[in-house]
C-alpha cells in the first residue's frame, strides 16, 4: 500500500469496514517496520505510505497500546521509534496509574467571619458557628 495508490476520493467512497481494514493493514506495516529497526517518524511514514497526521495517529495508538516507544537515540536530529513497550516505564498497570492520579478534594463551604446576605441566609440558612 504505497502513497498515491488510492486517491482521496476513492477512500471517501469506501465503506467503513474497508477503511478499518486499510487502517489495520497500515498498523501492521508500522509494527513490522519498527520490529526490523528503529526508525524516525519520516522513515516510518514513508515505509507505510501514510500522511504525517495519519502516521502520528498510528504512532500514538501504538505507544498507548505499549507496542512502540520513542528511544533516546537520534538520527539526523530526529528521535527514533522502536517496537515494544518503553523500558523506562516501571509498570503499565492501570492500578498504579490510578494510585498516582491526583485526587479531587471538595471542601464544604464555610462562613469566614464575613457578613452574610439575608437572602442567602434565608435560602441556605445561617452560617455555621455564627449567631442567627
Amino acid at each position: 500500500m504505497a502513497r498515491g495508490e488510492l486517491s482521496s476520493t476513492s477512500i471517501a467512497k469506501m465503506s467503513r469496514a474497508q477503511q478499518q481494514t486499510m487502517r489495520a493493514q497500515a498498523m501492521a506495516l508500522a509494527r513490522d517496520a519498527l520490529k526490523v529497526a528503529p526508525l524516525t517518524t519520516h522513515e516510518l511514514f514513508d515505509a507505510i505510505g501514510v500522511t504525517r497526521s495519519t502516521g502520528f495517529t498510528y504512532l500514538r495508538t501504538l505507544a498507548k497500546a505499549g507496542e512502540a516507544h520513542m528511544t533516546d537515540q537520534r538520527r539526523n536530529g530526529m528521535a527514533l521509534w522502536a517496537a515494544g513497550p518503553d523500558p523506562k516505564m516501571d509498570a503499565t498497570d492501570d492500578a498504579v496509574d490510578a494510585a498516582m492520579e491526583l485526587k479531587r478534594y471538595v471542601a464544604q463551604a464555610q462562613q469566614m467571619g464575613m457578613w452574610r446576605d439575608p437572602l442567602v441566609a434565608a435560602l441556605f440558612g445561617p452560617a455555621r458557628g455564627a449567631a442567627a
